[in-house]
């Protein structure tokens, strides 16, 4: 579940995020794709620095849990701060990134860990599968929020291009009169703010269930450990 979840939020915010450099921001497709290189550089060195740690915890689940709160940071980070300094939202990427990174690495250590040797590669295949679903359900659930409400927020028009989304909106304005092309454009770059908000915001909310989830999960696991020790003779 934590692998789905993870998968997910990250198709969101990169679906949100990747959108509104280019279509807010102003920004080329390869400006957009430098602007996420911390977040990749980020995600490996998260990944080898939870490689490291994990043989090294006496409890590998609290690892899971601190990567879900940090994910769930980075989120809150673009939530609250969306227009902040490009300063700020590297730094929210390289924390989305860093917990990315440790979180993966942490579900697959946990499943392979626990898969029997003789389903390993059944182990192997089932993570990978709730990664591909994860992305998929990411894209279908978080695209729908981002575009009820985009819609919601530009609200009634005459022009049903402006509701739709923010690219056809952009290029509707483009045929119209200067005054009210500026007032469309901003408008509609409003109301995907809004958009943005609510998929950054709906991200911060699942990953910090999912981490509660582990909690409990961990608390419930170490109270069987111990009834174990104590029946043992």
């Amino acid at each position: 579940m934590a692998a789905m979840i993870s998968s997910a939020c990250l198709m969101g915010i990169d679906l949100a995020l990747s959108q509104r450099l280019q279509l807010v921001m102003g920004l080329t497709p390869l400006q957009t794709g430098l602007f996420f290189l911390p977040l990749s550089l980020a995600a490996i060195i998260g990944s080898l620095l939870a490689g490291w740690l994990l043989p090294r915890i006496h409890r590998p689940l609290r690892l899971l849990l601190a990567s879900l709160l940090l994910y769930s940071l980075g989120a809150a980070g673009f939530f609250f701060g969306y227009d902040a300094a490009v300063a700020n939202q590297i730094l929210c990427l390289l924390l989305l990134g860093g917990a990315v990174g440790a979180t993966t690495t942490s579900v697959s250590n946990f499943i392979m860990l626990n898969a029997p040797p003789h389903r390993a590669g059944m182990a192997a295949s089932l993570e990978e599968t709730s990664y591909e679903l994860g992305a998929a359900l990411g894209i279908t659930i978080m695209g729908s929020i981002m575009s009820a409400v985009y819609s919601e927020s530009v609200g009634p028009s005459p022009q049903a291009d402006i509701r739709d989304s923010l690219d056809r909106a952009l290029l509707a304005a483009e045929s119209l009169p200067p005054e009210l092309a500026a007032a469309v454009v901003l408008t509609a770059r409003s109301a995907f703010d809004h958009s943005f908000t609510a998929v950054m915001g709906t991200a911060m909310i699942v990953l910090l269930a999912a981490a509660l989830g582990v909690y409990f999960s961990a608390r419930v696991g170490c109270r069987r450990a111990s009834r174990r020790r104590k029946a043992s003779p």
